[in-house]
């Protein structure tokens, strides 16, 4: 899963010329995600996607996050 991540942060790098705050935002919240800390990266995105709700790599990270809750959840039923 890890190395599947990582691919998805190295597709997201040509979108680097992005805002620091969104970029710091962006790298917090991966860290939750990496660490399975769901709720802290999903509120640190919701976050993130309030004062910056443009910006592609938040934006890709939310949408990898509710594919991500749906799968566990799936997979609990």
């Amino acid at each position: 899963m890890k190395i599947l991540f990582g691919a998805f942060i190295v597709m997201l790098l040509p979108f680097v010329g992005m805002s620091q705050s969104a970029d710091a935002t962006f790298h917090t919240a991966s860290n939750h995600y990496i660490h399975k800390k769901m709720p802290e990266a999903i509120r640190t995105v919701d976050e993130g996607l309030k004062r910056f709700p443009n910006d592609e790599k938040l934006n890709a990270l939310k949408e990898k996050l509710k594919e991500e809750e749906k799968q566990n959840q799936q997979n609990e039923d």
